[in-house]
Protein backbone atom coordinates (compact mmCIF):
# COMPACT_ATOMS: atom_id res chain seq x y z
CA UNK A 1 0.00 0.00 0.00
CA UNK A 2 2.88 2.63 0.68
CA UNK A 3 3.72 2.24 -2.74
CA UNK A 4 0.03 3.41 -3.47
CA UNK A 5 1.60 6.44 -1.91
CA UNK A 6 4.93 6.73 -4.14
CA UNK A 7 7.04 5.54 -0.85
CA UNK A 8 9.60 2.90 -0.59
CA UNK A 9 8.71 0.21 2.19
CA UNK A 10 10.45 -0.95 4.82
CA UNK A 11 9.46 -3.45 7.04
CA UNK A 12 10.15 -6.40 8.44
CA UNK A 13 10.41 -9.62 7.16
CA UNK A 14 8.13 -11.16 9.82
CA UNK A 15 4.91 -8.60 8.79
CA UNK A 16 5.45 -8.27 4.68
CA UNK A 17 6.67 -10.67 2.40
CA UNK A 18 10.22 -9.41 0.54
CA UNK A 19 7.94 -8.88 -3.17
CA UNK A 20 6.22 -6.08 -1.26
CA UNK A 21 9.10 -4.25 0.86
CA UNK A 22 12.17 -2.69 -0.41
CA UNK A 23 14.18 -3.30 2.74
CA UNK A 24 13.74 -4.75 6.13
CA UNK A 25 12.98 -2.51 9.22
CA UNK A 26 14.65 -0.18 10.41
CA UNK A 27 13.67 2.10 12.95
CA UNK A 28 9.70 1.06 12.74
CA UNK A 29 8.20 -2.33 12.73
CA UNK A 30 6.86 -0.61 9.43
CA UNK A 31 7.86 2.67 7.25
CA UNK A 32 6.85 4.06 4.64
CA UNK A 33 9.61 7.03 3.47
CA UNK A 34 9.68 9.26 0.24
CA UNK A 35 12.27 10.15 -1.87
CA UNK A 36 12.98 13.32 -4.10
CA UNK A 37 14.48 13.04 -7.27
CA UNK A 38 17.90 12.84 -5.99
CA UNK A 39 17.19 9.91 -3.52
CA UNK A 40 17.13 12.72 -0.52
CA UNK A 41 14.70 11.56 2.11
CA UNK A 42 11.62 13.95 1.86
CA UNK A 43 9.21 12.85 4.11
CA UNK A 44 7.93 9.93 6.62
CA UNK A 45 5.02 9.32 5.68
CA UNK A 46 4.09 6.32 8.03
CA UNK A 47 5.82 4.74 11.16
CA UNK A 48 3.94 1.88 12.79
CA UNK A 49 4.79 -0.48 15.76
CA UNK A 50 3.22 -3.37 16.99
CA UNK A 51 3.72 -5.28 20.22
CA UNK A 52 2.38 -8.12 22.55
CA UNK A 53 3.40 -7.71 25.33
CA UNK A 54 2.22 -5.99 28.69
CA UNK A 55 1.77 -2.39 29.31
CA UNK A 56 5.74 -1.30 29.68
CA UNK A 57 6.47 -3.32 26.49
CA UNK A 58 3.56 -1.64 24.68
CA UNK A 59 4.58 1.67 26.44
CA UNK A 60 8.33 1.17 25.34
CA UNK A 61 7.44 0.79 21.23
CA UNK A 62 4.85 3.73 21.91
CA UNK A 63 7.39 5.92 22.96
CA UNK A 64 8.69 5.56 19.23
CA UNK A 65 6.04 6.88 17.48
CA UNK A 66 5.79 10.05 20.15
CA UNK A 67 9.28 10.60 18.75
CA UNK A 68 8.65 9.87 14.87
CA UNK A 69 7.74 12.76 12.70
CA UNK A 70 5.77 10.69 10.19
CA UNK A 71 2.19 12.15 8.47
CA UNK A 72 0.88 8.68 9.87
CA UNK A 73 1.62 7.14 12.93
CA UNK A 74 0.25 3.33 14.06
CA UNK A 75 0.68 1.47 17.15
CA UNK A 76 -1.23 -2.09 17.21
CA UNK A 77 -1.50 -3.88 19.71
CA UNK A 78 -3.77 -6.15 22.20
CA UNK A 79 -4.66 -5.01 25.46
CA UNK A 80 -3.92 -7.56 28.48
CA UNK A 81 -6.94 -8.06 31.12
CA UNK A 82 -3.83 -6.94 34.06
CA UNK A 83 -3.76 -3.97 32.04
CA UNK A 84 -6.93 -3.19 31.74
CA UNK A 85 -7.61 -4.93 28.38
CA UNK A 86 -6.99 -3.08 25.03
CA UNK A 87 -9.23 0.04 26.04
CA UNK A 88 -7.34 0.06 29.63
CA UNK A 89 -4.48 0.45 27.52
CA UNK A 90 -5.47 2.90 25.07
CA UNK A 91 -6.18 5.34 27.80
CA UNK A 92 -2.73 4.80 29.33
CA UNK A 93 -1.59 5.88 25.57
CA UNK A 94 -4.18 8.54 25.31
CA UNK A 95 -2.53 9.83 28.79
CA UNK A 96 0.86 9.49 27.51
CA UNK A 97 0.52 11.50 24.16
CA UNK A 98 -0.88 14.45 26.60
CA UNK A 99 1.62 14.40 29.47
CA UNK A 100 4.62 14.13 25.99
CA UNK A 101 6.20 17.36 26.11
CA UNK A 102 8.03 17.02 23.11
CA UNK A 103 5.63 18.54 20.35
CA UNK A 104 5.33 21.65 22.47
CA UNK A 105 8.37 23.41 21.95
CA UNK A 106 9.07 22.97 25.65
CA UNK A 107 12.49 22.65 26.89
CA UNK A 108 12.61 19.57 29.04
CA UNK A 109 16.76 18.58 29.87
Amino acid sequence: MGREFECDVGASPDYVRKELRDWGEWLYDVHWLAYDEDRWLNRMALAAESEWGDLDAIGSDFEELLVARATVRVMVYEGRKKDGGTVGVANRLAEYVGEFQGNRGTRTC
